[in-house]
């Protein structure tokens, strides 16, 4: 399958060019072309539909913004590929940024985000919060066999009240605010070149509420994020209690990739939670 993808990009746009390969993403294999500068995208799962996500970037590149993103090139017309002129840079999860530099990029988002949740897109997913809830409890269920092995049994008993019924009824309680939303937005899709931010893999946009782009930032650069967005507290409550939960989405994503080294950070940071 990779050959195949490697070939089609070859005969695009010829030979000679130094192209990535990242399987970090669940819907899709990205191929990096000369550090960013090109991006093609394959589907590695059922159901993906680049031509959702070419309309999200052609909307999103209507913001007027300091924040870089992707734009497209063209979309297979059998939906075998996505090709993107990309962004050039590192993910910020890869960078050993200073605490001022993580500042300065939360305090970018954050303003971005205050436009991104105004657009309105069309055609896009919706997600209510109880579906949000109940995906989140399915991860948490086919993780049990992780969190038996490496809790103690109080533990684990204190995770299953907080992710069958603590979470959920402080989510319920508070309400929904659906918003256009990236639906992806952590340190894995942020990129920073030591001056430039940009933001790019918008396939899992669509309608949530708007605590959702908050959920995967670094503690750091949430708090000037959460700022210039100006947080209200209904807001700065929903954001907490998704960070709460958060450690336990990565040891799903962590046991998916069968990543154990994956798997021991996500553990220690559940029990940190707890």
């Amino acid at each position: 399958m990779i050959k195949k993808e490697l070939d089609i990009i070859e005969k695009l746009i010829g030979g000679g060019r130094n192209i990535v390969l990242n399987e970090m993403g669940y819907h899709s294999r990205a191929y990096i072309v000369d550090g960013g500068e090109l991006v093609f995208k394959f589907p590695r799962t059922a159901g993906v539909k680049y031509e959702n996500e070419a309309r999200v970037l052609e909307a999103v590149n209507t913001i007027d913004t300091d924040i870089k993103f992707q734009s497209v090139d063209c979309v297979d017309n059998k939906g075998k590929y996505l090709a993107l002129y990309g962004v050039v840079g590192e993910p910020m999860f890869k960078l050993d940024l200073a605490p001022e530099e993580k500042q300065m990029i939360g305090t970018r988002l954050g303003r971005f985000l205050g436009q991104l949740h105004t657009l309105l897109v069309p055609g896009v997913p919706v997600y209510t919060v109880e579906w949000e809830i109940a995906e989140w409890q399915k991860r948490y269920r086919s993780c049990k066999d992780l969190i038996n092995l490496h809790l103690t049994k109080e533990q684990a008993r204190q995770l299953d009240n907080l992710m069958m019924k603590k979470m959920p009824e402080v989510l319920i309680a508070l309400g929904e605010d659906r918003v256009f939303s990236h639906g992806d937005l952590g340190g894995h899709n942020i990129i920073f070149d030591g001056k430039n931010v940009g933001v790019i893999d918008f396939t899992e946009s669509g309608y949530l509420d708007r605590a959702a782009d908050f959920m995967d930032i670094g503690d750091t650069a949430v708090r000037p994020m959460l700022e210039a967005y100006n947080a209200d507290e209904s807001l700065l409550r929903k954001v907490a209690m998704r960070r709460m939960i958060k450690p336990v989405l990565l040891l799903w994503v962590c046991k998916l990739r069968n990543d154990k080294d994956g798997i021991a950070r996500a553990i220690e940071k559940i029990k940190a939670a707890l």
